[in-house]
């Protein structure tokens, strides 16, 4: 909340959870997943304690520890392409664009209920004392003064707190 009873929030676009599985499946898998989660148990302790693993490929799975690369992003369980993502904000005209998509908005919602959005494309956000907003857009972080001048902090990726 700001100083004059301004509300301040993130909007995102909802993802609901696609669930495709079958009841009846489930239940038939159940022994099966029960069994797995006690090997994985024993294997946990056995490793632990001893050091050796009870699986023979111990170690790593090569395909669970790839590092995305700069152009896949994972931000709040979200997905984003960065390179794609940070050419639309490009295109759109923005002055310092970022690699957040710009349909995740700043919003300012004043006490009479009027909603007003600030910035598109932003990460994470904080209030300042004398009323400006610092905001980070996943490339630079942000401010935007009393008198909605906008300014460059400073250039840092993906800053998710922001604290004031």
């Amino acid at each position: 909340m700001g100083k004059n009873g301004q509300l301040y929030y993130l909007k995102r676009p909802y993802q609901g959870q696609n669930y495709s599985g079958s009841s009846i499946k489930d239940i038939l898998m159940a022994p099966f997943k029960i069994l797995r989660a006690i090997f994985g148990w024993l294997d946990f302790f056995t490793q632990r304690y001893t050091g050796e693993s009870l699986k023979s490929t111990s170690g790593a799975n090569p395909a669970k520890a790839r590092q995305k690369s700069e152009e896949e992003l994972f931000v709040e369980g979200n997905l984003i392409k960065a390179q794609k993502t940070l050419q639309q904000n490009q295109n759109a005209g923005e002055k310092f664009a970022g690699v957040i998509p710009r349909n995740w908005e700043l919003v300012q919602q004043s006490a009479s209920g009027e909603q007003k959005v600030l910035k598109k494309g932003v990460l994470s956000y904080a209030l300042g004392a004398d009323d400006s907003v610092y905001y980070s857009n996943g490339k630079y972080l942000m401010s935007i003064n009393a008198d909605q001048t906008e300014q460059m902090l400073v250039e840092a990726k993906l800053i998710h707190k922001i604290m004031c």
